[in-house]
């Protein structure tokens, strides 16, 4: 397998034309059919578990044009984050969402309740329907208190923007479209190595911003221009072999 290469150290050249095999990649494939076989159970109505974003993308990534150093950014810095963003996601889905059905059912209860409870004659400390009225209000207050607290609404929002826009950023890269296609200015042919510094800004960029979201009452002013990142786009290269 021949692969072209556009400004990239010997070092570089060697490492891809030596050590990327896609017969390896291949077997690769077929152990990790193997493998996911855990994770079908007998009930067809339960999906499949998400697999790990990690084992999703290694094949993409061991067959890119990059030297072993910018692999290894991209395994350690961006598929990680993703990870982590993943997680979070899931964890702030599933709390949010529940918390919400409850306050949800507990709004409708309570009125419901209160209609009926003067069925019941005699004290009020005796009468079922009104405690069970007062501990469902008391529940919706309470996790209504609970959900400002945290800030989970907003949580749940921007990490799973965050990480929509990280797996979005990622599939971008490695296919060389959007902003990593060639653009109507340029005269070179754009490959993985002349845009893996955008692609890291652009990542760092996601992060600072989803950060920015999320501690925004205790970021000042001054904190909140520092964290912004701006990227500079390189000079137009008339040639590739212009340094």
């Amino acid at each position: 397998h021949n692969y072209e290469i556009e400004q990239v150290s010997d070092c570089d050249v060697k490492y891809n034309d030596k050590f990327i095999n896609v017969n390896h990649e291949v077997e690769n494939l077929k152990m990790d059919l193997e493998r996911s076989k855990q994770y079908y159970i007998a009930c067809c109505c339960i999906p499949r578990k998400n697999r790990d974003h990690k084992l999703k993308i290694r094949r993409i990534i061991n067959l890119l044009t990059l030297s072993p150093q910018k692999k290894a950014i991209l395994l350690d810095r961006y598929v990680d984050l993703v990870n982590n963003y993943r997680i979070q996601s899931f964890w702030y889905s599933y709390t949010f969402n529940t918390l919400r059905f409850i306050i949800q059912i507990g709004s409708l209860l309570t009125p419901a309740l209160l209609s009926i409870q003067h069925f019941y004659e005699g004290d009020n400390a005796e009468n079922p329907i009104y405690w069970s009225t007062w501990s469902t209000s008391l529940m919706v207050g309470l996790l209504t208190n609970y959900i400002n607290l945290f800030k989970l609404d907003k949580k749940f929002y921007s990490i799973n923007k965050t990480y929509l826009k990280l797996v979005a950023e990622g599939w971008m890269f490695f296919e060389l479209s959007g902003i990593y296609a060639k653009q109507n200015n340029e005269n070179i042919i754009p490959t993985h190595n002349l845009r893996f510094n955008m692609f890291c800004n652009e990542i760092e960029k996601i992060r600072a911003g989803e950060l920015e979201v999320r501690f925004h009452n205790e970021i000042t002013n001054d904190e909140k221009n520092k964290s912004k990142f701006i990227y500079k786009k390189p000079k137009i290269l008339n040639s590739p072999n212009v340094q």
